[in-house]
């Protein structure tokens, strides 16, 4: 009688138990302990975990604390007490946290406070932290650097104001309020009585954004500028 074919049963693991039956054979071949070094990289894995959990956590409640902080604040902004909380939590959950969606917009909304206040040194402090801290996709960024260079523009600091919105304006094309950036650079030099680099500039928001306020803007002061060269 023919002996039987020896049957053999390949039992299919998934990616994980593969990726543990390779490290102990590896660890087999190479005479390593395994029990050490398997438990190290455990409790490497465990404590990544639980700091992102923790972090995790953090930036959602900062989060929520904004969110609160906002919701107050907009319900009536003409308040007085109303503001003076808002500016005073404001500046507490900045200092409680060092990063984070709740830090960058609560940097952004009480610059924002500030400026209207007539605070513009201090509103400038805020804000330029809020435009050098957060994405370059942030939907805010380019209102913050408008606010940021108006700030200085208020307090006189007009070369500050302009090298705010020339450097944002070399290195973000195409974003929100591109054209406003542009039309106030050639404002700003106006004011300093550059007329050259006005009309540099007014000219390329008409040529960028020619279906803009701003391009009819700078058609008319284009049009002035001309007028009394002539």
């Amino acid at each position: 009688m023919a002996g039987k074919a020896k049957s053999t049963i390949e039992i299919e693991r998934n990616i994980i138990e593969k990726f543990f039956m390779n490290f102990k054979d590896f660890f087999k071949r190479t005479n390593r302990p395994v029990v050490p070094i398997f438990s190290g990289i455990i409790l490497a894995i465990v404590a990544a975990i639980a700091i992102y959990l923790y972090i995790d956590h953090k930036l959602t409640v900062s989060y929520e604390k904004f969110e609160v902080i906002f919701d107050s604040y907009r319900a009536n902004p003409e308040d007085t007490q109303v503001k003076e909380n808002a500016v005073s939590e404001l500046k507490k959950l900045i200092e409680s946290t060092s990063f984070g969606r709740a830090r960058t917009l609560s940097l952004y909304l009480l610059g924002n406070i500030l400026f209207d206040d007539g605070k513009y040194d201090e509103a400038a402090s805020y804000l330029s932290q809020y435009v050098n801290k957060t994405s370059k996709s942030d939907i805010f960024l380019s209102l913050g650097v408008l606010k940021l260079s108006a700030s200085k523009e208020e307090t006189g600091k007009i070369d500050e104001a302009i090298d705010i919105l020339e450097k944002y304006e070399s290195t973000a094309k195409d974003y929100v309020a591109m054209d406003q950036v542009i039309y106030n650079i050639g404002r700003l030099y106006l004011i300093k009585n550059d007329k050259v680099k006005a009309k540099e500039y007014f000219s390329k928001v008409i040529s960028l954004y020619s279906g803009s306020q701003f391009a009819i803007r700078a058609r008319e002061r284009l049009f002035l500028l001309n007028a009394n060269l002539q």
